[in-house]
């Protein structure tokens, strides 16, 4: 599971702490699904990078409301780097990726 926070990077308030979103769903997944198989993974930018050395089943991509847009992009993104998902959005918008072992 990739967790991807859409900020903009320049901005020093936006980049000060790290959210709480990603853990929480990392606890509530480690709750749910089998452990041994899952492992988690956060990143701000270089969402090129992480998708192709990673090679997550999930991704999650939040960020603050004046970012909406740029997490549409980091969306967008990985849409068409995993042709074929399934597509799930919410506040958080999910990128479920359809290759699960």
């Amino acid at each position: 599971m990739l967790f991807v926070n859409a900020v903009d990077t320049s901005s020093e308030i936006e980049n000060r702490y790290q959210p709480l979103w990603p853990a929480y769903l990392a606890a509530y997944a480690e709750q749910k699904l089998v452990t041994n198989h899952t492992s988690f993974r956060f990143a701000t930018n270089k969402l090129s990078a992480e998708l192709h050395s990673f090679s997550p089943h999930i991704v999650a991509i939040g960020g603050v409301s004046q970012n909406f847009n740029r997490a549409l992009d980091y969306y967008s993104f990985a849409l068409f780097a995993n042709r074929g998902s399934r597509v799930e959005r919410g506040r958080v918008i999910f990128v479920v990726f359809s290759r699960f072992p």
